[in-house]
This record gives C-alpha cells, structure tokens and sequence, in this order.
C-alpha cells in the first residue's frame, strides 16, 4: 500500500512541474510581447515629437512661404528629415499641402519607419498628422 502512495506522490509532483513550466513559458512570451510593443510605442512617441518639432520650425514662417520653404524637395525640409527623420529605423517623411492660400495653409505629414524586429515584408508603420496654419 506505501508503495502505491508513493507512485501518487511522484505522479502529483510531476503535474506539478507541467504546471509550472507551462505558466513560465507562457510569462516569457507574454514578456517578450510587451518589449515589442514597447519598442514600437518608443518609435511612434519619437515620430510624433519630430512631427511637432517640424511644425513649430512652421510657426515662424509665413504663411504664403511654407510651400516653398517646407515642401518636398526644399532645403529646410530635407535638412529636417536628413537629421531628425532619419533617426527612425528606415525613417521617411512626406508632407503635402493640400489647401494653400493667402488665408491660411493646410499641411499634411506623414511620417513613416519600419521596425527593426518586423519580420520582412510587414508593413512599414506610420505617423499622420494634418495641421492648419493661418
């Protein structure tokens, strides 16, 4: 009779360590989750202060100028990109306008990366934002 209690006992500890070992290996994974999704969240919170920090450079200007001061192509706006966009992993940055006039300027950015860790072929993340300069 002892010996059958003591096959129980063995049996229940090792039921126990399943146990166990799946819960670990589940918390890894659940960690190793949360560190990718906090590496994205640090990419997207460092898009949104260069796309605010591009639009206070903005402010300053005149309305009428902002086109051929910031538009694709001009020197302010590849300077910024050259050293604030490319900070991102593949960083890349457009920006349109798509109502200009002596009123006031309507400015669109998007600013685009790709995560370091994104397995090849997924799709690069972005950040838009659409402003309104009087």
């Amino acid at each position: 009779m002892k010996n059958k209690q003591n096959g129980m006992v063995m049996l229940e500890i090792l039921v126990s360590l399943i146990i166990f070992v799946l819960g670990f290996v589940g918390l890894l994974g659940a960690m190793t989750s949360s560190t990718k999704l906090q590496g994205e969240n640090r990419f997207r919170s460092e898009a949104v202060n260069i796309a605010n920090e591009l639009f206070g450079q903005m402010s300053v200007s005149k309305t009428e100028t902002l086109a051929t001061n910031y538009g694709s192509g001009s020197t302010r706006f590849t300077t910024w990109v050259n050293n604030r966009v490319k900070t991102l992993p593949n960083g890349q940055a457009t920006i349109t306008f798509p109502a200009a006039s002596s009123q006031g300027a309507l400015v669109k950015l998007t600013v685009t990366w790709l995560s370091p860790n994104a397995p090849s072929g997924t799709a690069s993340s972005q950040y838009v934002t659409t402003t309104y300069f009087p």
